[in-house]
């Protein structure tokens, strides 16, 4: 695997997706990269930030977001989610290079 398959992966990895042989793919990449580490580590210290803070969201909020995801068209919803992804992985990465600074 190479370094932009590993980013593109690595958040479902450390949220313990991903099939077995793709898992040991990237611990191995990941063990002889020190980007990809360090990537790595800065994804799961966001999520642990994520999780401990996503009880201040408000219900009312969280509900309106599923009622959005639920009006959106199924052949348009993948691509969405898509798209959502890679901008919330952006805005992670972007957050954590800012905070690191």
């Amino acid at each position: 695997m190479n370094c932009d398959e590993v980013r593109e992966l690595l958040p479902i990895y450390i949220g313990g997706g991903l099939d077995t042989n793709t898992r040991g793919l990237i611990a191995a990449h990941i063990a002889k990269c020190a980007d990809c580490r360090s990537e790595a580590v800065m994804l799961t210290r966001l999520g642990i930030a994520v999780k401990s803070t996503a009880h201040k969201i408000p219900e009312n909020a969280r509900a309106a977001a599923f009622d959005l995801i639920k009006e959106e068209p199924k052949s348009d919803m993948f691509e969405s989610l898509k798209d959502a992804f890679k901008l919330t992985n952006s805005a992670l990465r972007l957050a954590y290079r800012l905070i690191k600074v």
